[in-house]
């Protein structure tokens, strides 16, 4: 069994309980994962496959399994989606048939009458430069002895221990979430069949209501990605009991949001360096961010945010004016904003439509336009939307009720996303230029990200500088004042 990752490794045989929740005849199938993180299935059956179903039920809902080798073992594969069948070729001069597919997730059951107090999450593209506040303890003992005659004649016990900084803590002191862990996995103690880039774990212990919910830990997740700058891809989880052993352990098709990018952290996560990390920094950006989510869609803005680094250059802007146009959208919900999005006040603008409706309907009945009725119908439908502030003013309307100072630079950012969402042509600016407005823009969301949450004094990571001289952004100063 694994400690640093899943308890199990793939991959690995199973009988299946109900065959004709197969395409084919098969009684095992074998679950495998491939170099893109993908679930991969292999069914051999005997006969012809059962065609007529594969239209029908070409997505099981589940499929209960039974580990071969280990009869108390339970598993459950969800999601399975067959790919191809293939009857080509015989085992012992029998016709047999291949299924091959992918699952999104296998299920494997351990220690059903136990209490799972903590939920590890093993993922992939987690950041491995990072400098950590707390260290993880290791210690193996290994006994050699060597027995002849039926007597021990020699006996060793071989002690090591190490330790590495590797993680951090955060207290969230939240119903079904008490604290996290996160941190960073070396490449040889994860079991997986080929090597994993930047592996990493989260994990989450229970608070006084249970466990936290798939919503939750996405959030958290999100949270993470974000200020680390890199998205992740969750490869499994295991629950485990108090004493730490496995009672249900996942393993999972991962999708990694952005890509295998190296990280872009948006901001310094320490006040003295640009590789510490500050628990009591990412504790308050995660309590904020977490207490704010639900009305703000900021999962939403992140995905966008962290899908821009692999996006095509030319289509990244759209991305990142999406997370922007979120922000801004949930700023002037607010009801001590709201009013900011008119051109005039209610009551004057009331007054004045109305007088454009009265007049559209005088022009249908007394100049007899009945032909333009259904135009001047939706002439009218259109009118509620004339007393609205444009969009264009409103991204800069945000900038300045934030305090962020903006110039050129900032400006032609904005401008990129519009020419990204409506596929202008880049025209003369060329490949560099479009790169600058996309970094620019790219720093501008996580400025607003974090003046939205309403931190002040944190230092923001400059990525609009081309300069090949400077290996690594510049951090500057987040306030109101400075911007």
């Amino acid at each position: 069994m694994s400690i640093d990752w899943l308890p199990f490794s793939l991959p690995k045989k199973f009988r299946v309980g109900d065959p004709s929740s197969l395409l084919s005849k098969a009684a095992e199938i074998e679950v495998s994962r491939s170099p893109d993180y993908r679930l991969s299935i292999t069914a051999i059956g005997g006969g012809a496959p059962k065609r007529d179903k594969l239209d029908t039920e070409a997505i099981r809902e589940r499929i209960d399994l039974d580990l071969l080798g280990e009869p108390f073992l339970q598993g459950k594969l969800i999601g399975y989606f067959p790919s191809n069948l293939s009857t080509n070729f015989k085992f012992k001069d029998a016709p047999v048939t291949k299924e091959n597919g992918i699952a999104d997730r296998l299920h494997i059951f351990y220690r059903k009458s136990e209490t799972a107090t903590a939920i590890t999450e093993w993922v992939v593209n987690f950041p491995d430069d990072r400098h950590w506040p707390r260290t993880t303890d290791r210690e193996s003992i290994v006994t050699e002895w060597i027995e002849r005659d039926s007597a021990k004649i020699r006996e060793n016990v071989l002690k090591t221990s190490s330790a590495s900084h590797d993680h951090a803590r955060i207290n969230l002191d939240l119903p079904t979430v008490s604290f996290i862990r996160f941190g960073q996995i070396t490449t040889d103690q994860v079991n997986e069949p080929f090597k994993v880039k930047r592996p990493g774990f989260i994990e989450y212990s229970a608070g006084g209501k249970g466990l936290p919910d798939e919503k939750l830990r996405y959030s958290i997740r999100m949270a993470l990605a974000f200020i680390f700058g890199c998205g992740f891809g969750v490869l499994g989880r295991t629950e485990t009991s108090a004493d730490g052993y496995p009672i249900v352990a996942t393993a999972i098709s991962a999708f990694i949001p952005g890509g295998e990018n190296f990280p872009t952290p948006p901001v310094l996560l320490h006040e003295r360096s640009l590789d510490d990390v500050d628990e009591a920094l990412v504790t308050e950006f995660l309590k904020r961010y977490i207490q704010c989510e639900a009305v703000k869609q900021l999962d939403l803005a992140v995905w966008l945010y962290l899908y821009s680094f692999s996006a095509p250059l030319n289509m990244a802007a759209g991305y990142l004016g999406g997370a922007f146009e979120i922000l801004r959208r949930y700023f002037y919900s607010l009801a001590s904003n709201e009013h900011k999005t008119r051109l005039l006040p209610k009551t004057i603008w009331k007054t004045i439509s109305s007088e454009i409706f009265n007049t559209i309907d005088k022009i249908i009945v007394t100049e007899k336009q009945v032909e333009f009725a259904s135009q001047l119908e939706e002439i009218k439908s259109r009118v509620g939307g004339l007393n609205s502030v444009s969009g264009t003013k409103l991204n800069t309307l945000l900038l300045e009720d934030l305090g962020i100072q903006y110039g050129i630079i900032e400006q032609d950012a904005l401008k990129a996303r519009n020419d990204s969402v409506h596929a202008n042509s880049l025209g003369s600016e060329g490949y560099l230029e479009t790169l600058r407005r996309k970094k620019a823009l790219h720093t501008l969301v996580a400025r607003v990200f974090f003046r939205v949450l309403q931190f002040d004094d944190i230092y923001y990571l400059d990525y609009s500088a081309l300069d090949p001289s400077t290996l690594r952004p510049t951090p500057k100063l987040l306030n109101k004042k400075q911007g």
